[in-house]
Order: C-alpha cells, then sequence, then structure tokens
C-alpha cells in the first residue's frame, strides 16, 4: 500500500469518525429541541390557564363601571351585543357616564351592528315605577335625599320645576323619554324587546370581551350594591351569548 492509500485510508476513517460524532451530537441535540419544545408548550398552556383564571376581574359598583362599559363598546370593531333592562341603563344614576354611553352607541350603530336585548315597554315601566319609592311620604323623602341630583336631571330634560314639586309620573315620563331616545338610535332590526327580567345584564364586544353585572330586585335597590365584571373568558362569554339566545327564542315563540 503507497503512502498515498495510507493517508486516504486515514482521512476515510477520520470522516467516518466525525460523522458518527455528529450524528450522534445532532440526535442530542433534536432530543434536546424536542424537549424544550415540550416545555415551552407546557409552560404556554400554563399561562393560558393563569391568562383565563385572571381574564374575569372585578370593575367597580354601580353605576361606575358604567365608564368602563363605554370604553368597551368603543373598543369594537365587529359587533356589540347587549342585555339589559333598560335602553338607556344608568341615565338617572350617572348622566356624565350615560351621555358618554349613548354617544358611543350611536357612533358605532352607524358602522357596526349594535344589538340591544331589553325590556318592552309595558313591563319597562312597570319596572321603573317599582324602583322609585310610591307616591307619599316615602316619595317626598326620596326627593329631599336626592336633590341634587334630581335638580341636574331636571335642567337636562326642561322640566321646569323645583325637586321638591316633581310628579312622580313627569320623572317617570322623562326616563322613559331617555329610553326613547336610545332606541332610536339603532336599527329596529338589531332591537329585542322581552317580557321577562333578566338574570344577569351583559356587555359583549367583538363576541371576545364582555362585562356583566347581576342586577338587584327593586326591593333591594337600598341594601344591596350591584357589582360589574369584566371577563375575556370564552366559555363564560359563550355562556352569555345563549342566555340571550334562549331570550330572543322565547320572544319568537
Amino acid at each position: 500500500m503507497s503512502l498515498g492509500d495510507i493517508v486516504a485510508t486515514l482521512l476515510t476513517i477520520i470522516a467516518l469518525i466525525l460523522a458518527i460524532t455528529h450524528s450522534r451530537e445532532l440526535r442530542s441535540q433534536t432530543e434536546k429541541a424536542k424537549k424544550l419544545t415540550e416545555s415551552i408548550e407546557e409552560i404556554t398552556a400554563d399561562i393560558e390557564q393563569i391568562r383565563l383564571a385572571a381574564s374575569t376581574r372585578h370593575l367597580n359598583a354601580f353605576p361606575k363601571f358604567l365608564d368602563d362599559i363605554v370604553e368597551l363598546i368603543q373598543g369594537s370593531s365587529e359587533v356589540v351585543e347587549i342585555c339589559c333592562d333598560f335602553p338607556a341603563y344608568g341615565c338617572f344614576s350617572n348622566p356624565d357616564s350615560f351621555l358618554s354611553y349613548k354617544q358611543a352607541l350611536e357612533s358605532k350603530a352607524q358602522n357596526i351592528e349594535v344589538e340591544l336585548t331589553c325590556l318592552s315597554l309595558a313591563p319597562r315601566q312597570a319596572l321603573t315605577i317599582e324602583q322609585f319609592p310610591p307616591v307619599g311620604t316615602r316619595w317626598t323623602s326620596w326627593k329631599q335625599e336626592s336633590t341634587a341630583k334630581l335638580r341636574r336631571f331636571l335642567v337636562n330634560h326642561k322640566i321646569r320645576v323645583e325637586p321638591e314639586e316633581l310628579r312622580k309620573e313627569d320623572f317617570l315620563a322623562a326616563l322613559e323619554e331617555e329610553n326613547k331616545k336610545v332606541l332610536v338610535i339603532l336599527r329596529d332590526e338589531t332591537i329585542h324587546g322581552i317580557d321577562t327580567l333578566l338574570p344577569i345584564y351583559f356587555w359583549i364586544s367583538d363576541k371576545n370581551k364582555a362585562i356583566f353585572s347581576i342586577p338587584r330586585s327593586a326591593r333591594e335597590m337600598r341594601d344591596i350594591t350591584e357589582h360589574g365584571f369584566f371577563t375575556m373568558d370564552p366559555n363564560l362569554i359563550q355562556g352569555l351569548r345563549d342566555i340571550k339566545a334562549r331570550y330572543h327564542a322565547m320572544v319568537s315563540q
């Protein structure tokens, strides 16, 4: 065997050794990469669970969370779905935020679908009567307790009486007028009137973000505070949309 053959053989052996070593290192790196990928997937799954767990949070008590509803509506780009008692939600309790709420609805209704499910006229009027004290001593006391808020309400609605002179029927008529002003903002086909009180109120943006609250009964209004919550939990949001669908089905029957 010549020197050249020996050198060629040695180079071949070295190349084989290097190839085997490289192959082993490559398998090792592949296994490490696979384990790393699995770890990343597990971490990602854990993060998603944490995100979902933290995706539902308390916002504020009524009527302060109306500001959050306004922000939710303003951020919508596809569809807004609303289920609540009154079209003019919060108009007396938080007039500044309600004005922003109405403006947000009007703005969005020009570009995207804004769907409203609320009480139809008769149950809406009945609930409004029940929410405020009956005419007599309790009505007089309530007006005294609410003088500042009532005075602003009267000015906004151009009712030229002092709060202590306000008749309940005139007050209720002004509230219903606000409901009608909201309804005319929306297209008739996107308004769904129902005759049954909703167990939960909610505002859904683009089917992936929502604010909801558990309403109080009229008898509970002085003792229990209504609270608002924000959620991005897809299961909870789908549950809210299912509630809406059931009420729509009841109306169509």
